[in-house]
């Protein structure tokens, strides 16, 4: 028998977000001034198959004010893009009218500019580091986060921060 229409072995979803959206990410980011979840390194969309393999280089975004939809059409701002510098996404924060991004190679920053684009990636700068998902914070509007070798700031441009002992 079927169940209100439904025919058997079909198969179901309950999913309040259907089958596209990220099912493995290494960090989620809340982009909440302009209301977009972001998912850093996921699966990328493909609409033949639901088991996309995992890339961790791929920033994948919902929906402007609606989390729930992760499949990119022409009437929604839902999309994804794969980072060039690194191997993988470490973190990311929001900074400032961005989101930061850092690879284990660069840091990027994500700026939204609208449909039909949405959003523009810059390459902030090449060959940095950062120590782990957790290694940094924004206060007044400048980040601060703890390379490998080195602590930096961000208010605009990077640059290291100074530290009289740092060869000791």
């Amino acid at each position: 028998s079927d169940l209100a229409g439904v025919a058997i072995g079909a198969t179901l979803n309950f999913s309040y977000s259907g089958n596209m959206a990220p099912k493995t990410t290494n960090q989620v980011a809340v982009f909440s001034t302009y209301q977009f979840v972001v998912a850093l390194g996921s699966e990328p969309y493909d609409p033949s198959t639901v088991s996309a393999t995992f890339n961790p280089m791929i920033v994948r975004w919902s929906d402007q004010s609606n989390a729930a939809e992760w499949t990119p059409t022409t009437f929604n701002q839902s999309g994804e893009v794969l980072l060039a510098n690194g191997s993988y996404i470490v973190a990311g924060v929001t900074a400032r009218q961005e989101l930061l991004i850092w690879t284990d190679k660069a840091l990027y920053s994500m700026q939204y500019i609208g449909a039909p684009y949405v959003f523009n990636f810059q390459t902030l700068m090449d060959n940095i580091s950062i120590m782990s998902p957790n290694a940094m914070i924004t206060v007044n509007n400048i980040t601060y986060w703890m390379g490998v070798d080195k602590f930096y700031t961000y208010s605009g441009t990077v640059q290291p921060l100074p530290c009289t002992v740092r060869s000791y």
